[in-house]
């Protein structure tokens, strides 16, 4: 129960702190930031919708299976 604003700023620090990200670790690796160790299928495609919404904003950028901060 995780807002997806908050969501979205732990990608975005994910993405900026580690250089980019490959896309497909991204919901695993926000589930750790947030202290959750196992991550069901809903909340990885939570997580999955507000990192392409954070690509459609423009504020990532992908790069083949990377995600970089724009």
């Amino acid at each position: 129960m995780i807002p997806a604003e908050e969501i979205a700023s732990a990608v975005l620090y994910l993405a900026e702190d580690q250089f980019g990200l490959m896309r497909d670790q991204i919901p695993q690796a926000v589930s750790r930031l947030f202290g959750v160790e196992r991550l069901r299928g809903e909340s990885a495609d939570i997580i999955r919708n507000v990192t392409d919404g954070l690509v459609d904003k423009g504020l990532l950028r992908t790069s083949g299976p990377q995600v970089y901060v724009a």
